[in-house]
């Protein structure tokens, strides 16, 4: 199964399915679940899922609910887990477990209406459902679907429509809206599926979902008969939803513009989603799951493909716009706190390279000819030829068997350290490089992300870094094999280059990286889930600084200049390509006013 899903993610790219956008917006609807509104903070599907086995839990066996407080505890996810597990109290395949775990803890109606109307009420839109709102507006989004109660998308349309004239929106209680809304052609159009926490009625638990309005069933098979539709958020658990997904199929007649399902980086997709694909693709349907971020990122990648945005919209964007954006600044803040920084600045970096002339294909082939010759250089293919990093003996080593004609100096621009071109991949390939020859560390490339981990050849798992927790002293060692299973897991750092303040930041994010993740073992897979959670949890901010400082100290010497070069130069003709970084991080403080 991982193999056959595996192969289903292989067709097109999360760039390609941002053009694919970009083109064919109009001939696009939505299917927005729980997870888009994860970051307005309401409650996703498993937090709710969580709570609602605590309150099962704590009902059947009289326990304190103060003492689980804690659900990011992994013992106390897992003692409950054990709980449902001894005691039988687990849905059936065809049932959705957040509607069986709902029920079970609140049998009655109002007070599972009730519920719904606390986690979403008081909850402000996020970046991304406002960014959907100004598509609407931009008839960039025409038809969204939603499984949500809350009404997140409705306010941030109200908000920049400036009336709740323009939004038809159709609940359970007026289904003929959406249908006169389509024949009519009024857009934007939202249909609440499941109904809103004001309904009446609202369909939240397996009887009730099993009789999804027929009418809302109807119309959405018609209109993925006409429309292609894209999935966010929604992990395909409810069968009421997918069947009616896999009627529009109609043989091969359903999705003419697609069916794109957006899965985010590391979540595994359940029975149902693998199912639905599969059949689409046999029906010769454009069916694909496509890695992303998450929501917010999604919509923030898509208006960007947009040109001519009215300076209206953009101002409605630009008030709501995380602020990870870096405007010059126009003097220096000496207010305190002072907040330390997980970057440190590269004194010096190369941007003279190698110009190959040479008879290759592509990336793939430039790779796997630098591994088989174990060559040590970085290289990547360019219209004008392969610009490499390394000496021309290793260059010629490594390409020996594809025609050379030329090699020659050439200088990459600066701007690629600004607009982020393709040539910054190289500068990325080429710091993993110098790290690897410098420090006993492995380079890793994952979900468009560069990590650097330790070297376990070069070194044994001594302790590598140590904290307090209250009166208790913590450990965190090098690395070691996930207990119980035959998993290696290794101290890792993300890094990321960042041209700010006129200055280029190396910026390190410790984690954990994991040898292999073994998503169709569902056992194995929470042991992984649980270790890594047990790791992490424990990170808070003396910790989070511990391992900081013995990154920096393990890569480049605290408060130190540290020098990694690609080669030790051998001549003033091979300059070996060398940065230099120094292991004093940035601080930042607020302005005076």
């Amino acid at each position: 199964m991982v193999q056959c899903f595996n192969n289903m993610e292989n067709n097109i790219s999360y760039a390609d399915f941002l053009n694919i956008y970009k083109n064919k917006c109009q001939h696009l609807m939505w299917l927005l679940g729980a997870g888009t509104s994860v970051a307005a903070g309401v409650p996703s599907a498993y937090d709710l899922i969580t709570q609602f086995k605590l309150n099962i839990f704590c009902k059947n066996t009289g326990a304190n609910q103060k003492l689980f407080q804690d659900l990011s505890n992994p013992t106390v996810r897992q003692t409950l887990e054990d709980y449902f597990i001894a005691n039988n109290l687990i849905p059936n395949e065809d049932e959705n477990d957040y509607a069986y775990y709902f029920e079970k803890a609140y049998p009655t109606e109002d007070i599972r209406r009730k519920i719904i109307e606390n986690a979403v009420v008081n909850r402000q839109p996020s970046y991304g459902q406002e960014i959907l709102a100004s598509l609407m507006k931009l008839m960039a989004c025409r038809i969204a679907w939603t499984t949500n109660f809350d009404k997140l998308i409705e306010n941030s349309a109200f908000k920049l429509y400036n009336s709740n004239n323009n939004l038809v929106v159709s609940t359970l209680e007026s289904t003929n809206l959406a249908r006169d809304a389509i024949n009519e052609e009024r857009w934007p159009l939202l249909v609440k599926l499941h109904g809103d926490f004001q309904s009446t009625k609202i369909k939240n638990i397996n009887d009730e979902l099993k009789n999804q309005d027929a009418e809302y069933r109807k119309l959405l098979v018609e209109q993925c008969k006409r429309y292609g539709l894209i999935v966010i958020g929604y992990s395909g658990r409810d069968s009421s939803i997918m069947e009616v997904l896999t009627e529009a199929l109609d043989n091969g007649n359903g999705f003419p513009h697609g069916l794109y399902w957006l899965l985010r980086i590391g979540e595994k997709p359940n029975d149902k989603l693998t199912k639905l694909i599969e059949q689409a693709k046999k029906l010769k349907i454009n069916a694909q799951i496509i890695r992303m971020q998450n929501f917010d990122e999604t919509m923030s990648d898509i208006i960007k493909q947009f040109e001519n945005i009215p300076d209206n919209i953009k101002a409605f964007l630009n008030a709501k716009m995380p602020k990870a954006t870096f405007p010059p600044p126009t003097e220096k803040g000496n207010k305190f706190p002072a907040i330390r920084l997980n970057a440190v600045p590269i004194i010096k970096y190369p941007l003279e390279c190698k110009l190959v002339d040479c008879e290759i294909g592509g990336n793939k082939e430039i790779r796997n000819a630098i591994e088989i010759t174990n060559s040590n250089i970085v290289a990547i293919r360019k219209k004008i030829g392969v610009l490499a990093f390394g000496e021309d003996r290793e260059i010629q080593k490594a390409f020996n068997k594809n025609n050379i004609k030329n090699i020659e100096r050439y200088e990459l621009a600066h701007d690629i350290l600004k607009d982020e071109k393709q040539e910054l991949n190289l500068l990325y390939q080429l710091l993993v490089k110098c790290f690897e020859n410098n420090v006993p560390v492995v380079g890793k490339y994952k979900h468009n992300a560069y990590f650097l981990i330790i070297d376990k050849t070069k070194l044994q798992p001594q302790v590598f870094a140590q904290w307090y927790i209250g009166q208790k002293p913590f450990s965190d060692y090098y690395y070691g094999n996930i207990p119980y299973t035959d998993i290696n897991w290794s101290q890792a750092i993300k890094i990321h280059l960042e041209f700010r303040y006129n200055k280029l930041w190396l910026i390190m994010e410790p984690t954990i990286w994991i040898d292999r993740i073994p998503f169709d073992d569902e056992e194995l897979y929470n042991k992984i889930k649980i270790f890594i959670n047990n790791k992490l949890s424990t990170r808070f901010n003396l910790a989070s600084n511990q391992i900081l400082n013995a990154w920096i100290e393990f890569l480049i010497g605290k408060n130190k200049n540290k020098s990694l070069n690609l080669f030790e130069p051998h001549s003033e003709i091979e300059i070996s390509p060398a940065f230099i970084i120094n292991g004093t991080t940035a601080y930042c403080k607020g302005i005076n006013k």
